[in-house]
């Protein structure tokens, strides 16, 4: 009976852990690498291309904030660009001023997070520990 006690209790536990989906994506992450399928269709471009756009931005960091805010920070620590995010059945929705771009969540395991794109480019984020 005691034993049935604790996986009863461990069971709930894992619930309310899971209640808030978005909560282990909370915090900031640094963009460690970004890959493309081989059998996508997109050119040879796309990856240096965005590698160049967040170069010239001077991309520092994402970050996913409690109150559902996707931020992207440059060298100086400012805030260049900010949208809305949620998670939904393992996606990250993150909603722009025309259109919601998503994300598949396709692995998640402590500290990394991968990413897949619709075009099949895999985003991998590292979070940064403060």
């Amino acid at each position: 009976m005691k034993r049935l006690l604790y996986v009863a209790f461990g069971i709930v536990i894992i619930l309310f852990s899971c209640k808030n989906s978005s909560e282990p994506i909370i915090g900031k992450w640094n963009i460690v690498n970004i890959t493309q399928n081989e059998k996508d269709t997109l050119t040879d471009i796309t990856i240096p291309l965005i590698v160049f756009c967040m170069q010239n931005n001077e991309v520092n960091y994402v970050e996913f904030t409690k109150d559902n805010e996707y931020n992207v920070v440059n060298n100086e620590n400012r805030i260049i660009e900010t949208k809305k995010y949620s998670i939904k059945e393992n996606s990250l929705h993150i909603q722009g001023e025309d259109e919601v771009s998503v994300m598949d969540i396709i692995y998640k395991q402590g500290d990394l997070v991968d990413l897949k794109s619709q075009d099949n480019i895999i985003v991998s984020l590292k979070r940064i520990k403060e």
